[in-house]
């Protein structure tokens, strides 16, 4: 999600910093998101799609969060070798 969201900051021509303060967020709290430390709520899905004016919706980022999460499952193997030790067939 940091991917998608330090790119959608960059395309607006702003700072983090700036943002944070017009979506009512903490710099720290921003800079989380886009460092992926921290997940991305609903309410700041929905500040997101307020402030682009309806362009990029709340769905639009759950959306990605979702192909995100979803491509990580796929490409990560090892997860699956590294959980078989905790389900008994």
């Amino acid at each position: 999600m940091g991917f998608f969201l330090t790119e959608y900051i960059r395309n607006l021509g702003k700072k983090q910093k700036s943002l944070a303060s017009e979506i009512n967020v903490s710099a720290t709290e921003l800079n989380q998101y886009v460092k992926n430390s921290r997940a991305l709520p609903t309410e700041i899905m929905v500040r997101l799609e307020l402030y682009s004016r309806g362009i990029i919706l709340a769905e639009d980022w759950l959306a990605l969060i979702s192909k995100e999460k979803f491509h990580l499952l796929k490409a990560n193997e090892s997860l699956r070798e590294q959980q078989k030790r905790f389900v008994i067939i």
